[in-house]
Parts: C-alpha cells; structure tokens; sequence
C-alpha cells in the first residue's frame, strides 16, 4: 500500500482501480478484435515472403560455390578453356561475335591479371576419323572435362542432331549415355557439363534466343527444330536451379556474357590470390605477353644450343637477328621459362625485359625494381630519370659482384640513347661487360650491322621454318585450343609455311581458328595458303576485320556517322602516327569524341578491337602505350583505302588528349 501525503490511505486507490480496469478490457477487445484481421494479415504475409523466396530461388542462378584447388580448373596456371555449347548452323553469328570480339575483348580486360582465356568452339577441330566412327559424343564430352567448371551453353530454336547410338568407348566412359539414347549432341553436353554431379562446383553461362529472331537468319529453315524437346531440355535446366538468360541479338549476348563472366572470374582470381597486386607488376605482365608468344611456339634446338653455348662460355654480349615476325620475341621468352624451369646451376637470376620503351628510364627502372626482387642489399632505385640513367651501369654491376645475372631484352634498339656519336651506343650499360653478366637481344637486321659495327657484339641470325617445323606449329598451336586439323590441311600449312616467318603461320594459323564454317573449309584454306608473303596476309586480315566490323558493329558504325568501319582506322592511324605515347585514357577520350555519345563513354567495346589488334600482332602494349607492331603494318596501313581517309578525319574533326589529360582539354596526339 501507498502512502499519501495527507495520510489518507484509501482516497484515491478506488477511482484509480476502476480505471485499471476499464484500460485493461479496452486492451482485451483491441487484442481479441483486431485477432482476426491482424493474423490472417501475417498468415498472408509470410506465405507471400515464401512464394517470393521459392520464385526468387528458381529463377537466379546459384551462387558461386569455391573452386577446389585440386581440381580440374586450369586457371591456377593462368589459363581458363571455355567449352561453347550450341548447335552450329543457327548460331554462326553468337559463336563468331563470341570469338572475334567477345573473348578478344575479355583477354584484354584480363591481361593486368596474366589470364589467358581460350574459347573451345567444335564447330570444327574434331578428329575426322572418330567423327565417322560415331565416337562424336566422347570427344564433345572430353572437351567439356578439359574446361571445366567453365560452360556457355547457347538454346535456339533447333534441337540438334540426334545420336540414336553409342560406340562401347563412350559407354564405358560415360555409363549415363545408355539413358540418352535418342537426345542431342547440345542436349548431351549440356547434361555433362551442367547437370550431371550436382554439388559440384561450376561456372556456367546459359543463353536462350528470342525466338522471333529466327526470322533475321538466312538459314532460319525449321525442319529439324522440336519445340517439345527444347521445352524439356529448359524444364530440366531450370528444375536443377540454373538461371537461363534470354537475348534477342548476338550483340545483346556479348553484352550480357562479357559482364556475367568477368564478374564471375574475378571471383575466382580471388579465391585463388592471383587477383592480389604482384610484387613486379611488370613482371607479370611480361609472363603473359610470354604465354601469347609461346603458344604456338616449337623450339629450334639449333637456336637453344647457341644461347646455352652463350651462357656457359661468356664473352660479348650475344645479339639475336632475325626479320619482323622471325620468331624473336618467341626465342627470348621460351629461354625465359626454360629458366624458370630448369635454372641454370652457375646463374640464379634471370631478368626479362620487353623493349619498345619510348622511354629508356622507365624500362632501366623497371629491370633495377626486378633485380631487387631477387639480390639482397641493394639500395631503392634513383627516383629522377637522370638518375637512373646515369647510375643504372653501377647499380648492375653491383648486383652481379655475387652472381651470375643473365640479361634478356627484346628489341634493345628500341633503348638506344639519342646523340650517340662519338659515344657508345648504350652507354647505361656497364664498358666493358663484368663476366658475370649476360646479355642476350634481340634486333631487326636493318639495325643490327651498324650496332654490330660499333659494339663488336656476337651475332646469331634466325632462320626461316622448315616444313617439318611448320608441321610441329601447326599441331602445337590447334592443341592449344582444344582442336585438331585434317591430315591434308596439315600439309597444306606446313608446305605453306616453308621458308616463310613464324609469324606468317601463326596468322594463318588464327585466321583458320576463327573460320567457323565447316563445310567451307577446304576453299578456305586452299585460298588462305596461297597468299605470297606477311605483307599481303595482313592485307587480307584487314579486309576481314572490315567485314566483321560491318557485320557485327552496325550500331557503332551509325554512332560514328559512317558506313564503313572508320573508328577501326581512326584508332590505328592515332596509334601509328601520333608522335607521342598514346595510352589507355588517349583511347577512351578518342573513343568518347568518335562516337560523340556520353551514354557510351565508359563502354569497353571499342576495346575489343586493340585486345584483337594485340593478337594478331598488329598493336603492342608497352610501358603503358599502345604502338604499331612494326614498320610492315604501318606501310600496310598507309595502304588501305580507308587509311588516308581516316587520318584526314582525324585533323578535321577529333583532336585526342595528350598523357593523362581530360576529354576537356584540347591538346592533339597528331601533329
């Protein structure tokens, strides 16, 4: 009991219980009353959150689940194979724009990371022999397990062809075919690569075509399309939880897959720490411009026998010779990974360095920041160019007091200092070499007599490819990618090749690759051997990439105003011409003022075309400028017909930045 101030006790505990008492029925009826609109709401409420949740989860694609280390997945050696699942005469156009610009475009996005990605695409390159054995299924399946967990799995309107057999081979290797009697090769890889060992982890990319866009191909036909089959092979995708995408155009689907698989492979660089900043960036990135030289490359044991003879015996430095596309930049980066591989018992380092520098300090800091990395005790690099100029001969003799440092620099030319008469040639080099350092480069012959002349330096020439060396190229290069090549194909190539740069072959080698009619082939190759020289098949690379760009790149063409692809010669006449470096920003201000649309200004597209440009040797990327690859393409580029067209273009109409300078700025990259 309360007290109360006046002290009595019972003056208001009546009206303050009735009060009570009133509050507390007035409570009862709102909780009793509003029961039956408050529970049937939250009854409501949860089975619509767990509608939402069940559509939700069918409909989005499963969560990236960590990629096991010991598995199948090549991409803890930097290389990620990509099985391409479809069937073939409706889908030219997705593979083509797949492979001609999708993949080109994803390996230059990827190339800080020193990713190689391969696209595995059987509309031709199985061997034809098991082909008519009926061992199709096997092969097509063995393909997927070399990419796995990576699969892009195209559905249009067409079934495919339907396997009513299966050799004892395949059956004894995938026991489930005996249930598949009947369904597709795409049916068939799809269940191998998708849904077949659920729980496991994998990476897969599923698109399906609007249907009304049949009526676009000239091939739409309709014989062999079975609705009912390709209804049930999305029911059974989607019933194990996969997401199937639909897209209406091929450039809508390059679209769509570039941003799903970038996304995805960064994850993945994640998980395996090779997205984390390499201690020698540089380094890294000279590792991946070895893998692209080195994929189709077969040693010489003539040209390793000379270098190894180098490196025991000493002396000068050794200068390797050879013609634009001879293989000299191959050369030095497999000795590189020889190595790395098997290291040299007198030698514990090997620095590697790509020329191409217009700017010597930047590539002699580059060399110091590696040596570094592997000689204990020496002191950080000069911070001033002059600096490093000057103490970059003290600084290398330094590090080879203790050890043997083996020296590779391609295109060392391109590190000549100005204003050298009277002096030497490089004279950030050491005069006269310690014993202790080799040195191997590699020069064109143009430039070679007179650095012989003065230098006194040893010489080693390159030597055209033999036939039976074309033939190693040509098997090595197609196994890269997953594929093989007919027997009369292979002599054609390799006869081709006789006598001609490695280079040469390569491109022929590339423009096969991306050849994706079958039933064409053999015209295709019999016109493609014909081609005389390098000069005359970059003119015929060229008239294809015309072609494609019309083809697949309409929407840019009426961005840029034009009919023809003129952003293509735009872009290569600023590289070729400009007289100073032209970087990664120069190329997006360009990009932004050609097609003179801000919604398009940070788009990666146009990009496509350097990282293709890169492959097929026609652009180089060096100290963070893009260069015309040599004097040969420049003199092929001055020759087109859209060429001088472009340039006149270009002093009319755009004026790209210099450096690092905004889109505001008016500086001009042409003089």
């Amino acid at each position: 009991m309360v007290q109360t101030n006046n002290g009595n006790e019972n003056s208001w505990i009546e009206p303050l219980g009735i009060f009570r008492c009133v509050l507390l029925v007035i409570l009862l009826f709102l909780i009793l009353g509003s029961a039956l609109i408050v529970v049937p709401a939250c009854l409501l409420f949860y089975v619509g959150i767990m509608a939402w949740s069940r559509l939700e989860k069918a409909t989005r694609k499963p969560a990236p689940q960590p990629l096991n280390v010991s598995g199948k997945a090549t991409i803890q050696d930097r290389v990620v194979r990509v099985f391409i699942a479809s069937t073939f005469e409706d889908m030219q156009a997705e593979r083509d724009i797949l492979i001609r610009n999708v993949f080109p475009r994803l390996n230059q996005h990827f190339r800080s990371e020193g990713v190689s990605i391969i696209p595995v695409d059987l509309r031709w390159g199985l061997p034809q022999i098991d082909v008519d054995n009926r061992d199709l299924a096997g092969l097509c399946l063995s393909r997927i397990d070399n990419c796995r967990p990576y699969f892009l799995g195209l559905i249009g309107n067409r079934y495919g062809t339907v396997l009513e057999s299966f050799c004892e081979a395949d059956l004894a290797d995938h026991p489930w075919l005996d249930r598949y009697v009947g369904h597709s090769i795409l049916d068939l890889e799809i269940t191998h690569g998708v849904l077949n060992e659920p729980g496991t982890p994998k990476r897969v990319f599923l698109y399906s075509r609007e249907n009304y866009f049949e009526d676009k191909l000239a091939d739409s036909g309709g014989n062999d399309i079975d609705g009912a089959n390709i209804e049930a092979l999305k029911a059974r995708i989607e019933s194990a939880g996969f997401r199937i995408d639909d897209y209406m155009e091929p450039s809508e689907l390059s679209d769509i897959f570039y941003e799903e698989f970038s996304s995805i492979l960064n994850e993945d660089l994640k998980h395996f720490g090779l997205s984390q900043p390499d201690k020698d960036l540089d380094g890294m990135l000279q590792r991946y411009h070895h893998s692209e030289h080195l994929n189709s490359y077969v040693f010489d044991p003539e040209n390793i026998a000379c270098i190894d003879r180098y490196l025991d015996t000493g002396g000068k430095p050794l200068l390797i010779v050879g013609e634009y596309g001879a293989g000299k930049s191959s050369l030095i980066a497999g000795y590189a990974n020889l190595l790395r591989s098997n290291p040299r018992p007198h030698a514990k380092s090997a620095i590697i360095n790509f020329g191409r520098s217009e700017h010597l300090a930047t590539t002699l800091r580059q060399i110091m920041a590696q040596l570094k990395t592997i000689v204990d005790g020496l002191p950080e690099p000069p911070v001033s160019d002059v600096e490093v100029t000057g103490q970059f001969a003290a600084w290398l003799t330094t590090a080879a007091r203790n050890t043997v440092i083996v020296l590779l620099i391609d295109n060392i030319c391109d590190l000549l200092q100005k204003n050298t008469i009277g002096r030497p040639l490089f004279p950030w080099l050491p005069n006269p070499l310690p014993a202790s350092i080799r040195l191997v480069a590699t020069c064109e012959p143009f430039r070679a007599l007179a650095l012989l002349e003065r230098a006194e330096w040893q010489c080693f020439t390159l030597s055209p490819i033999t036939a039976e060396t074309g033939r190693r190229i040509v098997k090595r290069y197609f196994d890269h990618y997953l594929k093989s090549i007919d027997h009369r194909h292979l002599e054609a190539l390799a006869a081709a090749s006789n006598g001609q740069p490695p280079l040469y072959l390569q491109l022929l080698l590339n423009e096969i690759r991306v050849f994706g009619f079958f039933k064409h082939m053999d015209p295709f190759i019999r016109s493609l051997v014909l081609v005389p020289d390098l000069k005359a098949l970059y003119h015929r690379l060229f008239d294809r990439l015309e072609r494609d760009n019309t083809l697949y790149s309409e929407e840019w063409n009426r961005l840029a105003t034009s009919d023809e692809p003129w952003w293509i010669y735009i872009i290569l006449s600023v590289i070729a011409e400009s007289p100073v470096p032209f970087g990664e920003e120069d190329e997006r201000h360009l990009m932004r003022q050609l097609f003179r649309n801000q919604l398009i200004q940070d788009t990666e597209y146009p990009r496509s075309f350097i990282g293709l440009a890169q492959d097929l040797g026609i652009v180089e990327y060096y100290n963070d400028s893009f260069v015309i690859s040599s004097p040969l393409v420049r003199k092929v580029l001055r020759e087109r017909k859209l060429y001088p067209q472009a340039m006149e273009k270009i002093r009319t109409t755009f004026a790209p930045s210099q450096g690092n300078t905004g889109p505001d700025k008016d500086n001009t990259l042409l003089s």
